[in-house]
């Protein structure tokens, strides 16, 4: 079975979608849970890894990186984590920890 999603594809530059072309710009719009996830996803940590180090449950974790992916218009944690990966070995990535988003759920 061939999967043929639009949203699968890495972007080369920016998430065409969203307009994000940076790791930076992508911190912005997420929550501050969402963010550390994202942080994590960086760091190249499994779903358990996160939830462990957040003290959550695993669930949680995908249901955040469901949610991130919507934001940022990006179908799969695999697709999402290779996109991320392009931004910073583009240099458009900051792989340092995300600014506090208090209040932003």
């Amino acid at each position: 079975m061939t999967r043929n999603h639009q949203n699968d594809q890495v972007p080369k530059e920016t998430n065409k979608q969203t307009g994000i072309s940076s790791i930076g710009e992508a911190y912005r719009i997420l929550s501050s849970r969402e963010s550390e996830i994202l942080y994590r996803l960086l760091e190249g940590l499994s779903n358990k890894e996160i939830a462990d180090a957040l003290d959550i449950i695993e669930k949680t974790v995908e249901n955040h990186i469901t949610r991130i992916g919507k934001k940022l218009s990006v179908r799969g944690r695999g697709t999402l984590r290779r996109w991320l990966t392009n931004l910073k070995h583009r240099g458009n990535g900051s792989h340092s920890t995300p600014q506090n988003n208090e209040g932003r759920e």
